[in-house]
């Protein structure tokens, strides 16, 4: 007929009314950390994978040249001695690296004494007129095993946790004793050509990138027995499966905390609001390993989340009494 008009919608089409401007932003934010989360799932597994391999098989480094060193990697001569730098743990809370010295000497001939001092060239430490701080490696003379463990300073920031960074600036010096007794300083030479000196990491929670050699002349000692004849930098950081994991942790917990603070009523958020926030807090147990000191970068975004939760609750709760809405369950039984 005519006059009759088909129907705008047939029964079981479904005609959604459109979506508000919230409704869209959120959308758009949902969508954004769901690309985020799939975008950054590749590279947690890559770099989680290539950390369990560093861990099965720690890269050994020459402390001269900085270079790779094989580990089956021999020298020939006379009066030969290798030694490794294992740096074994970093103590975030003292800013401090331990490290074990280990390794050994073929002495064909005769093997003067030789003592080795390791310097921690600290970044603010070195600026200072003395010394840095350093500790003594004593090679006797014959064939011996070497085996010794050394505390020395590293700087970094702890408290940009997941995102810190720790350096190490290690600087040699060497000194032979004589038949009688006098203290010689061999020349660079002279310890380079039948010495090997090797550095590695076998640290868990931090990564080593490659030692890069310093120009000695920065860091000139301010003792003419300490001459250094090796200097290396050596940063450590945290692996990228860490930080992204981090992240990603915290920018959820705060987008489901946000959630459930605009969409949930006040009765509900009376009475969840404290798990809410012990489930907030809870992911520092999660995210941060190690002992770290004060407040780090990850306590100081969820404290800043918890207070804008609740900043946000006492607002609602503000705008429900002037309006005088219901916002109890007492009261709602009242009514």
């Amino acid at each position: 007929m005519e006059g009759l008009q088909a129907p705008t919608g047939t029964p079981g089409s479904s005609s959604r009314p459109p979506l508000s401007w919230r409704a869209r932003i959120s959308f758009v934010l949902v969508l954004l950390l769901v690309l985020a989360v799939l975008a950054a799932t590749p590279i947690v597994i890559r770099s989680l994978r290539y950390s369990m391999a560093a861990i099965a098989h720690t890269p050994v480094y020459d402390l001269v040249t900085g270079r790779m060193r094989e580990h089956a990697q021999v020298m020939a001569g006379e009066n030969l001695m290798y030694l490794n730098l294992s740096i074994s743990d970093i103590e975030e809370s003292t800013r401090t690296a331990t490290i074990i010295v280990a390794g050994n000497r073929d002495c064909s001939a005769t093997c003067r004494p030789l003592h080795l001092t390791v310097f921690s060239m600290d970044l603010d430490g070195s600026l200072l007129p003395g010394l840095p701080p350093s500790a003594v490696i004593h090679v006797p003379d014959g064939e011996n095993a070497i085996s010794q463990t050394v505390t020395l300073p590293v700087s970094g920031n702890p408290q940009r946790y997941p995102f810190d960074a720790y350096t190490l600036i290690i600087g040699l010096s060497a000194m032979e004793t004589m038949p009688d007794g006098k203290i010689i300083v061999p020349s660079r030479e002279e310890v380079l050509g039948s010495n090997a000196l090797t550095v590695n990491s076998t640290l868990t929670r931090l990564s080593m990138h490659p030692p890069v050699p310093v120009p000695m002349v920065e860091h000139a000692p301010a003792s003419q027995v300490h001459k250094f004849f090796a200097m290396q930098r050596i940063v450590f950081h945290r692996p990228a499966y860490i930080q992204i994991i981090c992240t990603l942790l915290v920018v959820l917990i705060s987008a489901s905390g946000f959630f459930a603070l605009g969409t949930q009523t006040l009765r509900q958020l009376s009475i969840g609001i404290g798990g809410l926030i012990l489930g907030i807090w809870g992911v520092r147990s999660i995210v941060i390993q190690g002992d770290l000191p004060d407040l780090t970068l990850v306590d100081t975004i969820l404290a800043i989340i918890i207070l804008l939760l609740l900043l946000g609750l006492a607002v609602r709760v503000a705008l429900a009494i002037h309006r005088g809405e219901s916002w109890t369950i007492a009261e709602a039984q009242e009514r």
